[in-house]
């Protein structure tokens, strides 16, 4: 029974973040402890599987030509030390956890109130110029260092709240942003798995598989802009919950 609700669980996840470019990373977490998976390798497994879902919306948005290359460099050369300076502190992490959990969720309720309301009129920018790139790379990455949490599910509320770039085109960003942090994240906790753990690897890669794929593929064809709104604000709900919870 745990392993069909593990299932499940990492199947709706990869699926409902990656209809907004996310990778599922706090979403895994959430669900791993749910099942009492083991501490010490939940943090390797969500990365990877993060990398993988993650991997398939960047792919696909820049086969649209959705994702703007420029913009993301901006970004993510400002994030990545800004990251590595956030994990280097020492800070009450429990504390600022839930200071966090509270803001995504009020970020959230500010996207169901943004519904609807961009008309055509409120044009978008979309694209980051090397002032605004310094200004979201540096504090997101300081952010996200601080709590090991993905920099995606700070930076996509902004970009949309501010009208900085129309949902779909944030949902493109937010998947590299995620990517290339995650791959970088990755690499010092590859060492904690073994060979025992090649059969999990597989078959939770290949359930992230199906249900990033199929996510991703309703947002391109399926999803209004409001629609990816709405599932943008119910990731944040379940990652600041998380926050407060876990």
């Amino acid at each position: 029974m745990a392993d069909f609700f593990l299932y499940v669980g990492l199947f709706v996840v990869a699926f409902l973040y990656a209809t907004v470019g996310h990778g599922g990373g706090s979403g895994y977490i959430a669900v791993f402890s749910l099942v009492n998976f083991p501490v010490e390798k939940i943090p390797a497994f969500s990365l990877g599987l993060n990398i993988i879902v993650s991997g398939i919306g960047a792919l696909r948005f820049y086969s649209r030509r959705l994702l703007d290359v420029p913009s993301l460099l901006r970004i993510i050369v400002f994030s990545m030390p800004s990251a590595f300076l956030g994990a280097s502190l020492k800070v009450e992490r429990e504390i600022l956890s839930k200071v966090i959990g509270l803001v995504l969720i009020f970020s959230a309720f500010r996207l169901f109130m943004k519904v609807g309301n961009d008309g055509k009129n409120q044009s978008f920018k979309n694209k980051i110029d090397l002032p605004y790139g310094f200004l979201l790379g540096s504090s997101i990455g300081f952010l996200s260092g601080m709590t090991g949490v993905g920099g995606g599910i700070f930076l996509s509320p902004v970009l949309i709240i501010f009208r900085i770039m129309e949902p779909i085109r944030t949902a493109a960003l937010s998947s590299a942003f995620i990517l290339l942090n995650s791959i970088v994240g990755i690499i010092p906790r590859v060492g904690k798995l073994n060979i025992g753990d090649v059969k999990n690897i597989l078959i939770f890669a290949l359930i992230v598989l199906v249900g990033g794929y199929l996510g991703n593929y309703m947002t391109l064809n399926k999803f209004s802009q409001d629609t990816v709104k709405k599932l943008l604000a119910v990731v944040l709900i379940i990652a600041g919950t998380k926050l407060l919870i876990f």
